[in-house]
């Protein structure tokens, strides 16, 4: 547990070193390498509205294997999307909610912005 207290007093730190807004200094620390667990720990924010906005907003790392996998999901969207399947389709194709898929589409919506 030391080691985790470490680096929630490295990523409060570093926080407090930034001049963006909270939410770029958010993506600033997840691109630094540090965890959700940390993230919220110093923001109050809880792990699944970080990881929501981290998603939507683009800002993965390379070696987060959920952003890579959803990565390529959302590739897989825009293939189907391009295809001419609807929204409940690709849900079904992909195994996942229609919701997720609308979440998909607007990551896709937001590169092209």
């Amino acid at each position: 547990m030391e080691a985790y207290n470490i680096r929630v007093e490295n990523a409060k730190n570093d926080f407090m070193h930034m001049d963006g807004t909270l939410w770029e200094n958010i993506e600033r620390l997840w691109k630094m390498g540090y965890s959700l667990r940390v993230i919220s720990e110093i923001t109050g924010i809880t792990r699944s509205k970080l990881q929501r906005h981290l998603s939507e907003s683009n800002a993965g790392r390379e070696d987060d294997v959920r952003t890579q996998n959803r990565d390529n999901r959302v590739l897989q969207t825009k293939k189907l999307l391009a295809n001419g399947c609807s929204n409940a389709e690709i849900a079904k194709i992909l195994c996942l909610n229609v919701r997720t898929i609308e979440s998909y589409i607007k990551q896709l919506n937001n590169r092209k912005e």
